[in-house]
Order: C-alpha cells, then structure tokens, then sequence
C-alpha cells in the first residue's frame, strides 16, 4: 500500500487472474484446489489454498475495483486486477454450484443427473424425472414420457425406472471410464486437435477425488461424458459424448490457454 492506496503486485495479480479463468473452466473448486496443490501455489500468507481460501478468494471484490464495507459495496480508488466479465462468469458458476441446496425453508431441490439424456428405448420418447413421497420419504423416477401422456392406457412396457438405480448404473460406467482411460480412448477418435493422450490425462484426474465433487459437480461430468442412457425392459445402453471428452480434456489440462498463449 502507497499513501493509503492500494498497489498492483504483477505476478500476485498474474496468479489470481489464473486462479478465476481455470474456475470458469473447469467449474469445480474441488478439481481446481487438486490443481493448484499440485502447481504449488499458496495464498498470501504461504499455505496451501483449500476450498475455504478459494471460496474467499472468489468472492474479494477488490480484484474488481471495489470495496466491500459493513455489507455495503463502494467504488475503491485502485485499480481492478479481474474485469467485469470474467468476475461474473465465476460468479455465475457459484450459483449454479449452489442451486443444489434450498432456497427456503422445507425446500431441497430434486436432484435428476441424467434429466435430458435418459430415453425409453421401448417408445423412443425421453424419460423425465418424477417423484412421490410415502411415509414422510420421497421416492425419485425417470418416466416414460409416452407413458406419463398416454396414462393407463399407454403400450410402454417399461413406464418408470427408480431413479437411484439407473443413476447407480451410469455412475459405475463413468467411474470405469475413469479408472481405465486407456479403454475409452480406443473407442474415440481425436478431434479439434486434442490429443488422446490429453484425454487420458484428464480422465485420470477425476477418479482419485469423484467423492469429493458437489452433486452438481459429479451431475456436469455425467451430462458431458455421457451422450445417451437407452433403458428397456431388462437392458441399458450407455453411449459416450466425444465431444464431451475433447471438452473435458480442454478444461482440466488448460489445452485451450495453452494454444491461445502460442498463437
């Protein structure tokens, strides 16, 4: 600090810019304090961030040029280190990260990671997800949109499946994916200049901290990995996203900064 003002330092600022940009891109503090570790950046004071120092990093409006004071925010007289737009795409995926938990009293959101990817192979209409409560307990499904429609009378053999059990199904599929990298790979086909060996590297990243991840965390990587659930009578198809894979890769090995910095 110069005459009670605050001063730029180049490389803290460098490291803080990094810090928010990998954020946005890989969407998970869990993955991104992993990252760090293993870069060895520290905070201000030489220990090694955790979630609570990243979620307080995150959240410091003097990188924006701002001030925040007895829960007022005020215009600060230094200069921002992070513009606007990349303060509210951090922000933005906060929010996202926190739409899990209640927005009021009683309130819980259902969670449904396979909304928008599961399917009825029976009826080739998609299945959505349903619940009711017995008993004070709530009971999750995935429903048979032709079913739910057509009521009683509907021809779909299948209707609904517990959503805990197909959703155990496809997890234990992610994890195996997670575990044996090298199999996927074999299967897939480079694109957009991602190498294979990037993939590998990036799904090698995952399994060692899959518990660690938010619900919300763990419902991106299945909804970005995973193109569709096909469910019948008795079988489950699981088909691979590729495109997901090239995406995944390009987030947890900074693929994209790199190529941008050698442009």
């Amino acid at each position: 600090m110069q005459n009670r003002k605050l001063v730029i330092q180049a490389d803290e600022a460098e490291v803080v810019r990094g810090i928010f940009q990998r954020f946005v891109e890989t969407g998970s503090t869990t993955l991104l304090v992993k990252e760090l570790g293993a870069r060895g950046v520290v905070g201000k004071y030489g220990r090694a961030l955790d979630k609570g120092a990243l979620y307080r990093l995150l959240d410091n409006r003097l990188y924006i040029g701002e001030i925040a004071y007895h829960g007022e925010v005020y215009a600060g007289e230094h200069e921002g280190i992070i513009d606007r737009q990349l303060w509210e795409q951090a922000h933005a995926v906060l929010a996202s990260n926190n739409r899990q938990q209640s927005d009021g009293p009683g309130r819980v959101q259902t969670p449904a990671p396979l909304k928008g990817i599961i399917r009825c192979r029976h009826c080739g209409r998609a299945m959505k997800p349903t619940f009711t409560r017995k008993d004070g307990r709530m009971y999750r499904y995935y429903t048979c949109q032709a079913a739910e429609k057509g009521g009683s009378h509907a021809p779909c053999p299948l209707r609904t499946v517990a959503a805990g059990e197909i959703e155990a199904v496809v997890i234990r599929h992610v994890r195996a994916m997670l575990r044996a990298p090298e199999m996927v790979v074999k299967t897939w086909q480079a694109s957009a200049g991602v190498h294979e060996r990037d993939v590998v590297e990036a799904l090698k990243k995952l399994d060692p901290v899959w518990e660690e991840l938010f619900p919300v965390e763990q419902q991106r990587l299945v909804q970005l990995l995973i193109g569709a659930v096909e469910v019948s009578k008795g079988d489950v198809q699981i088909h691979l996203r590729a495109a997901g894979l090239d995406t995944l890769a390009r987030e947890l090995n900074g693929i994209g900064n790199q190529q941008e910095a050698a442009a």
